[in-house]
């Protein structure tokens, strides 16, 4: 009877044993489950995220931002894109944002260092071409421009004055050209000085740029033909170098032999002269020998009459 009874007894199982491969599938499941389901979740609250984002647009914060206008951009990309526009190349001393880091150090150079303005003062030239890797190097903004023109092909149209203005929007530059074209047809209209001051009021800044171009704006229109006739100036193909050849050098000798001949030929220029001015000197200065002679006759008669 006792030995019908089941008497429970401790077993050791090697993890790997097959006892354990159902619960180990069973608790894999119920862990992928789990899994899926906070992965879904994960998913789909960057979506709701994403979504959120994409209705609520992104404003710029900064101060400096064109008009204190708060500005939307639908992207980060373009928030990014503006930033590096008008917020990042910002000079110092006027706060006035470029478009790049170039622009950022033409506008320093020309506007606020103290060494070029001293340079430009002794006369040396100061405005460097926009174009990177040209050396050439100008006194006068407008010498740079018309070089731009010649040279590089640049639209006439170019904001050429992005150096002293800085970043412009499209509405304040198509205002400037309004009053630049205003200013110009009543130049030639023949209108007073006041009233295209009157119509220059309207600018946004008086451009100190243009007050530095006065004096080269002053110049003929010839001086653009100049230039572009300068550029088309070609080196001759037959260049001698050395001594010059016989006739040349012949040639040189009389004329240096003349040279030396031309104050003995002025000497005797001037004797002449002296000689034909003594010859015209009236006869009143020097009497007649007959006249003498009849005088002389005249008093001997007397004298013998008187006898």
């Amino acid at each position: 009877m006792s030995g019908l009874l089941y008497i429970p007894t401790k077993r050791r199982y090697h993890y790997r044993d097959p006892f354990f491969s159902e619960g180990d599938i069973a608790i894999r499941a119920a862990w992928l489950q789990k899994q899926d389901s906070q992965l879904e979740e994960y998913w789909h609250s960057v979506q709701e995220e994403a979504i959120d984002t994409q209705r609520q647009s992104i404003h710029c914060e900064l101060s400096t931002c064109k008009g204190h206008v708060k500005t939307t951009f639908p992207t980060l990309a373009a928030y990014e894109l503006h930033y590096d526009m008008w917020h990042r190349y910002i000079c110092e001393e006027c706060h006035k944002s470029f478009p790049g880091e170039q622009w950022l150090e033409l506008h320093f150079d020309e506007f606020h260092n103290v060494i070029k303005r001293i340079a430009k003062d002794r006369g040396e030239n100061i405005y460097k071409c926009y174009v990177p890797g040209c050396p050439k190097m100008f006194s006068t903004p407008k010498m740079r421009r018309l070089h731009l023109i010649d040279k590089h092909h640049y639209s006439r149209l170019y904001p050429f004055d992005l150096p002293f203005t800085g970043n412009l929007s499209f509405k304040e530059r198509q205002k400037r050209v309004t009053v630049a074209k205003q200013v110009l047809e009543a130049k030639k209209a023949g209108a007073s000085m006041k009233d295209i001051s009157s119509l220059a009021i309207d600018k946004p800044e008086k451009m100190d740029f243009e007050k530095q171009a006065n004096d080269a704006d002053n110049l003929d229109k010839d001086m653009e033909d100049i230039i572009h006739g300068i550029s088309k100036l070609k080196v001759p193909k037959s260049i001698s170098f050395g001594r010059a050849p016989r006739g040349l050098y012949n040639h040189a000798a009389s004329h240096k032999h003349h040279r030396h001949k031309k104050p003995h030929d002025h000497q005797m220029v001037e004797a002449n002269h002296d000689h034909v001015a003594e010859a015209a000197k009236p006869a009143t200065s020097q009497p007649n020998r007959r006249n003498r002679n009849r005088k002389r006759a005249k008093e001997n008669r007397r004298t013998n009459g008187t006898t």
